[in-house]
């Protein structure tokens, strides 16, 4: 064995060319597949950062008009005290916290929790102590549990921190701890506080709301999901007997928790493995046509060995030693590559998703790369080192001077090259459909005009807007404010339109009520109607540049005192008000209990798409005016005809005049949170078409490779044609037509791979045809025009060869 790795070493240093584009080749396949590797490893495979994270569950409520719903705190407790298939359970709710003090007023990304919270996830902080049972009751004392970051970025890691009072939304919490760095649920939290002290309030305290709410649980050992599901549903229909009005038709959907974390992503990863793992094909058997190609330099010495007693298996042991020499020197530079890459791979990959900035070189990486660069050398070095092997050819042709190679190696060669343009077809007819498909999801009409927009979050915290517990919010306070706010924003100079409102389009959010129709029957319990909703500014429809159908938008003169008004967009009237004018109308919010609050309907705007593009909107759509509906958080949506986000300071200025308590965040323009919602499709249309140039590129190098070889090798037969009167015409159609014999029956091939492909695909795919014939057509021009041009090069060296010459060799 090390005699032979010695002769390997040398005969490879003695052909740098070969060594050379072998390595370079089997790099970029190999450092492809260790990329994407890695994003699958830190995505997919890795458990979250918690102890036996794998018996973490996540409930959900849902029911036939809404899927996927939050969770409402009183069905919550219910299950907690009702279970038996969990060890326990907690609940969180995102939210926004303005830090106020001895700074400029600060915004945070805040999470409420209940006293389990941190024992459910078998998490420890990092200093102090974590949330107790005493802590979660409505009359304890607020407490605040910081975020690693919070407590390292504000306050440079003060050891001191425990028992000090901050501010938060004009409350004073004391810190009792600070969370460990590991803790990324929900991710990207800055702090931790306790449902207790406002479970008391609407609309926590409503079985009948769903604010926002998640929850998570643990599998007791030996307990399944099925199991625990069907726990669950024998609480959910003892609930649906007791408040029929409230939970009839909810169930529970239990998930392990890993699902909700890397769900969206597994059907893109999936596709980006197969897509490098054909790249990687097409570089083997460009390695392996290189080997064939190289054998007939080798005949000697192969021819040497059989008759100094070498048998086919020791003959075959030395070619492959040779093989995955190659590939693992071609694996240890498409690490490299990999390493390179990751930087690349994290700036397109969804912003905010912590397990995609994770990405590194890790163990399993290291050692995924290390297998497959074995198995490449096996699966490239199989087919040259069977046919360079046989003992009898070697000696049969070790003396001769013939240029040719036999029929098997020929064959060989020719279904590698084959083989490489279908997969090169297939994969750059699954680009060609990723790209349209992106490009059709950028033209597809959003009902408002999203460029020359700037956006800017603000929400209103602190006494001033909000009663003692129990109380609703001071509506008065929070309509005064938003008035006042629109009087300043509306004097700023170089402002075409500006507006504010709530749930706006792209804002991540979904806001949604159930309501009824007044005048009609009410629907039975579990089966109203729900809708998304928005609370906006009078000039909100012009500065978004959404179309009023018929009647009217809204005014100044729309505030608490007037009789309640919305306006409801053209889907909504569609479902609900076919064939008859909506305007005049009223809906209720189908209150089963007290007094019902009705709407009128003023108006009809054009539908907004208003999160996933290309999918039918989940939800009817209306809206309310703000100063008869605010709510403490909101969106300042500026229009300009100059670049938006340089207004930002003028807003903050304006906002702070109004209350210097208040921050601003999440500034961003309306461009970029439509860019931020196509991220996963942009992943995948990149990675795709990046990898597939790559493919089409090493086939072209294949092609021309087999061809030159092929020339060299009749350079005497090439001599005779020509001196017995072949025109260079001839020659030239015989190399040009060997090379398109062969694209011709590879594209045959892929075009049967692509139709399969494209029906694979059709779950990516919007507003194109998995089998668009003008895609197909294109990918074969493409695919044509490189074989040419790959064939031509080579045939080219032929027409030169000098008949005189060759017969004077011969």
């Amino acid at each position: 064995m090390l005699s032979n790795l010695r002769f390997i070493f040398r005969a490879l240093s003695k052909s740098p060319a070969f060594t050379v584009t072998s390595i370079v080749t089997l790099a970029l396949g190999i450092g492809v597949n260790t990329a994407i590797f890695s994003v699958i490893d830190a995505v997919l495979l890795q458990p979250l950062p918690y102890p036996d994270s794998s018996r973490l569950v996540e409930l959900q409520q849902t029911s036939a008009q809404i899927p996927e719903m939050a969770v409402a705190y009183p069905d919550y407790l219910d299950w907690r005290a009702n279970q038996r298939s969990l060890m326990d359970i907690a609940a969180y709710r995102m939210d926004h916290f303005n830090l106020t003090g001895d700074k400029e007023p600060e915004r945070f990304r805040g999470v409420y929790v209940t006293a389990s919270y941190f024992s459910v996830l078998g998490l420890r902080p990092e200093l102090g102590r974590a949330f107790s049972e005493a802590d979660d009751r409505k009359d304890s004392e607020p407490v605040v549990i910081l975020g690693n970051k919070l407590w390292k970025k504000r306050f440079g890691a003060d050891l001191n921190i425990i028992g000090r009072k901050l501010v938060f939304n004009d409350i004073s919490y004391e810190v009792i701890g600070v969370a460990s760095a590991q803790n990324v649920t929900p991710e990207n939290t800055d702090l931790y506080v306790t449902f207790g002290p406002i479970s008391d309030r609407p609309p926590l305290s409503e079985r009948g709301s769903h604010p926002g709410i998640r929850a998570i649980g643990r599998l007791r050992p030996g307990v399944s999901v099925a199991q625990a599901t069907a726990d669950f549903d024998v609480i959910c229909r003892n609930l649906e007997s007791q408040y029929p009005d409230t939970d009839a038709g909810v169930s529970v959907k239990v998930a392990p928790m890993i699902e909700r974390v890397v769900g969206m992503f597994r059907p893109t990863l999936f596709l980006l493995a197969a897509v490098v793992l054909a790249v990687l094909f097409i570089a083997c058997a460009n390695v392996a046509n290189l080997m064939l190609s190289r054998s007939i330099l080798r005949r000697k010495e192969i021819a040497v060995r059989a008759v100094l007693g070498a048998t086919r298996r020791q003959l075959i042991g030395l070619l492959l030693i040779e093989s995955v020499g190659l590939a693992l020197g071609g694996g240890l530079v498409g690490l490299l590559l990999a390493f390179w890459s990751m930087d690349l791979i994290k700036t397109i990959a969804p912003q905010g998703t912590i397990r995609f900035q994770e990405l590194h070189l890790s163990g399993s990486v290291i050692l995924f790369t290390g297998t497959i660069s074995l198995l490449a050398g096996i699966l490239f070095g199989l087919i040259p080192a069977w046919n360079m092997s046989n003992a009898g050819d070697a000696l049969k042709n070790a003396g001769g001077k013939s240029g040719t190679t036999g029929r098997e190696h020929q064959r060989s060669q020719s279904s590698l090259v084959i083989g490489q343009v279908a997969v090169a077809c297939a994969l750059l007819v699954g680009a060609s459909l990723l790209v349209q498909s992106f490009r059709a999801l950028q033209r597809i009409p959003l009902g408002f005009d999203p460029h020359k927009l700037a956006t800017v979050d603000i929400k209103l915290a602190g006494v001033k807007y909000r009663n003692e517990p129990g109380q609703p919010p001071k509506k008065t306070e929070m309509a005064l404010f938003y008035q006042q706010l629109q009087q300043r924003l509306q004097a700023l100079p170089g402002i075409r339109s500006v507006a504010f409102g709530l749930n706006i389009p792209f804002g991540g959010d979904t806001w949604t009520n159930d309501f009824a129709i007044t005048g009609r029957p009410d629907p039975r319990p579990g089966e109203a109607p729900s809708a998304q909703y928005s609370t906006v500014s009078p000039d909100y429809f012009r500065a978004m540049g959404i179309e009023l159908v018929r009647g009217r938008t809204f005014n100044a003169e729309d505030t608490l005192d007037k009789p309640g008004v919305v306006i409801i967009d053209e889907r909504f009237a569609k479902r609900f008000f076919p064939g008859e004018d909506p305007i005049g109308k009223q809906l209720n919010d189908n209150a089963r209990t007290g007094q019902r609050t009705q709407y009128t309907i003023v108006g009809v705007v054009r539908t907004v798409v208003h999160d996933t593009l290309g999918a039918e909107p989940s939800y009817v759509q209306y809206y309310m005016p703000v100063l008869q509906s605010p709510e403490q958080i909101s969106t300042i949506i500026v229009r300009s005809d100059n670049e938006p986000s340089s207004h930002v300071p003028d807003v903050q200025r304006a906002v702070q005049a109004v209350d210097p308590d208040i921050p601003i965040f999440n500034v961003q323009t309306m461009d970029q949170r439509l860019a931020n919602s196509l991220k996963t499709q942009h992943l995948a249309m990149t990675l795709v078409g990046l990898f597939s140039g790559l493919a089409l590129i090493l086939a072209a190098i294949g092609l021309y490779g087999v061809l030159g070889y092929s020339v060299i090798q009749r350079t005497r037969e090439i001599g005779i044609r020509l001196a017995l009167g072949a025109t260079r015409t001839n020659v030239l159609r015989l190399v040009v037509g060997k090379g398109m014999a062969l694209v011709g029956i590879g594209l045959a091939f892929g075009i049967v791979l692509a139709f399969i492909l494209g029906r694979l695909l059709t779950g990516f795919l919007h507003g194109v045809g998995a089998t668009d014939p003008w895609t197909f057509i294109g990918v074969i021009a493409v695919l044509s025009c490189t074989a040419l041009l790959a064939s031509w090069l080579p045939a080219r060296r032929a027409i030169r060869i000098d008949p005189i010459h060759t017969l004077r060799e011969e």
